[in-house]
């Protein structure tokens, strides 16, 4: 943490930390440093989280930590809806991640709770509420998303490019293509393991979990989707980029179509004993907004490079996007397709 608040201190910063290992406990911490311990008059420390319920977590965890603490209990007076420190009229409260309900705040300190369900909205306001006092900070603290569409993982890439000195990002996470049963890998994902977060708790976790929901949730790894029906390198490892669909060849195509913003695609398999699957082109959502970066659009348009012989030169991990949707050439929907009018498509 010293890296949040030492000077030059960073404006925004993001913690990606695995469950269980006490998020929304460090937010109370934080939130209650940035009242009290911060040096700042009139300070405005926000708790914010996906909704009020969740928010509040984090508020009762910081009102408990100076209900049992003398020394805390004498400088805070202790509200249902705020904790207020009349010496310095400083106040900390719990938001909802509503853009309403943050307007006309001037935080010192905005904590914001679990970011992969917090729109980039949510983000953006606080965001643009902070800046006008000299040390001011908008720290997120989450377990990684589900995918990479969220602003989340648009913060993740922004800081692991290491260019924005304005920028602080933390990761506890295992090492990528890691044993999931590693218990090495466990321990450098989970700082509380073996204090509060219990190793037995892990591996019975871990029989009954599916593969992918147990790196991102207890290993802190961006995984996909957490419905993936292959173990993760099982597509990559099927590739063979000598294989190319011959004109006139029976196929089937799959299309799977987005109405919320984010990608759409078209892929080809070949009808035979072992089917080739390729990719005919990708509309993706343009990046959204990141620091230094512009907005969003919503429109799509083909990301597809071709190679020669009309094939998308796409890699085997974009190729798994429609793979799963792809049926025999028996079923409705199946047509005969030569590479000529694929090239026209």
């Amino acid at each position: 943490m010293r890296g949040l608040f030492d000077d030059p201190r960073p404006r925004q910063g993001l913690v990606s930390v695995p469950r269980g290992n006490g998020k929304s406990t460090l937010a109370a911490a934080l939130g209650l440093y940035g009242l009290l311990g911060d040096g700042v008059e009139g300070a405005q420390v926000l708790c914010v989280a996906s909704d009020e319920r969740q928010a509040r977590i984090v508020f009762n965890a910081a009102r408990r930590m100076v209900e049992l603490s003398p020394a805390l209990a004498d400088r805070v007076q202790v509200f249902q809806d705020r904790l207020y420190v009349p010496g310095t009229d400083s106040v900390m409260a719990p938001l909802p991640a509503e853009p309403g309900a943050l307007q006309g705040f001037d935080p010192s300190l905005c904590v914001v709770d679990e970011l992969h369900v917090v729109g980039e909205h949510v983000w953006e306001a606080m965001s643009l509420a902070s800046g006008k006092r000299d040390r001011s900070l908008v720290l997120a603290i989450s377990t990684p998303a589900a995918d990479s569409e969220s602003v989340m993982w648009k913060l993740v890439a922004h800081g692991r490019e290491g260019t924005d000195p304005s920028f602080y990002l933390k990761e506890f996470a295992a090492p990528v293509g890691c044993d999931p049963a590693d218990e090495e890998a466990w321990e450098q994902a989970n700082p509380a393991l073996d204090d509060f977060l219990h190793r037995d708790a892990l591996r019975a976790t871990l029989r009954t979990s599916w593969e992918s929901s147990f790196r991102r949730f207890r290993l802190g790894q961006w995984a996909g989707a957490e419905d993936a029906w292959l173990p993760d390198g099982a597509w990559d490892s099927c590739a063979d980029r000598s294989v190319r669909l011959e004109d006139g060849a029976q196929v089937c195509l799959g299309f799977d179509g987005s109405f919320s913003g984010d990608t759409t695609a078209l892929v080809v398999a070949s009808v035979a004993g072992v089917p080739h699957i390729d990719v005919v082109a990708v509309w993706e959502r343009r990046s959204i907004r990141t620091p230094g970066k512009s907005r969003s659009s919503r429109s799509r348009t083909p990301s597809g490079r071709r190679a020669p012989g009309g094939r998308s030169a796409r890699s085997p991990a974009t190729r798994s996007a429609g793979a799963g949707r792809c049926s025999c050439s028996r079923r409705r929907g199946c047509r005969s397709w030569s590479s000529r009018s694929r090239r026209r498509a």
